[in-house]
């Protein structure tokens, strides 16, 4: 479970440097997968 919630925070501050605004569409997207996991 902790090496799911890394990878997701890696994607998530690589995806911050690309586009902040691309997080508010991914956030709700692994927010489900994380709870599931």
């Amino acid at each position: 479970m902790r090496h799911n919630v890394a990878n997701a925070i890696i994607q998530i501050k690589k995806l911050l440097r690309a586009n902040s605004l691309q997080l508010y569409w991914v956030l709700p997207a692994y927010l489900p997968k994380l709870k599931l996991n």
